[in-house]
């Protein structure tokens, strides 16, 4: 699988990191993004990366010939940081959300996206913007639920004209991935995609996971 991600700065290099832990190939048009993915790898190591999973799959060039494209203001929207956080909010009916849900992700039909919102906002704000009232507990656990545990920042994500934010309080990587972990032995909330994740990710062959190895 080939993913072109459309766009620049930090968020553009979280979804290339979370396509690229899949073991699939990305190529984004801007240079900068490949120097804004590399610090994000070693936290996307800790859900653990699919065979053949590597930052030398991300190239620069054009999109042409690419299976999907990721378009940043397109009609899936993910939220912050996405190589690790599942939401996505599909804001199109004809949008494909298949190759989301391989990588990974958790695709929610909204009115509106609430993805720029606080946190705390968005708790509420989902409640009114997720189509199928039945989605609206899921939407939540695996979007801002997850952001307010890892002490995210919507406000500051970008860090201004696409810099990276100060991550150290932005977003503790390590307390996030342990906290998705611990719900796995429970089979709730985002314990069951990392127990998904694990499964298909062993199925092709990766190392099992261990409390001190990078995977």
């Amino acid at each position: 699988m080939k993913i072109a991600v459309a766009g620049s700065g930090l968020l553009a290099a979280q979804w290339a990191v979370r396509f690229l832990a899949r073991g699939w190939d990305v190529v984004v048009a801007d240079p900068s993004v490949a120097a804004l993915a590399a610090p994000l790898w070693p936290e996307s190591q800790l859900l653990g990366h699919f065979p053949g999973a590597s930052l030398d799959r991300l190239t620069v060039g054009p999109s042409a010939g690419a299976d999907v494209t990721h378009v940043l203001d397109g009609p899936v929207i993910g939220t912050e940081p996405v190589h690790l956080i599942p939401l996505v909010e599909v804001v199109s009916v004809s949008a494909a959300v298949e190759p989301y849900v391989d990588a990974g992700m958790v695709p929610v039909a909204v009115r509106v996206s609430t993805a720029s919102l606080s946190p705390m906002a968005r708790v509420g704000a989902l409640a009114a913007a997720v189509i199928d009232p039945n989605e609206v507990q899921r939407a939540i656990e695996h979007g801002p639920g997850l952001q307010l545990l890892a002490g995210w920042d919507a406000d500051r994500s970008n860090g201004g004209e696409g810099q990276p934010a100060e991550r150290g309080d932005a977003v503790n990587a390590a307390a996030l991935v342990a906290v998705m972990r611990s719900l796995r032995p429970f089979g709730r909330g985002a314990g069951v995609l990392v127990a998904d994740w694990e499964a298909r990710r062993f199925a092709e062959g990766a190392p099992r996971w261990t409390p001190d190895a990078v995977v």
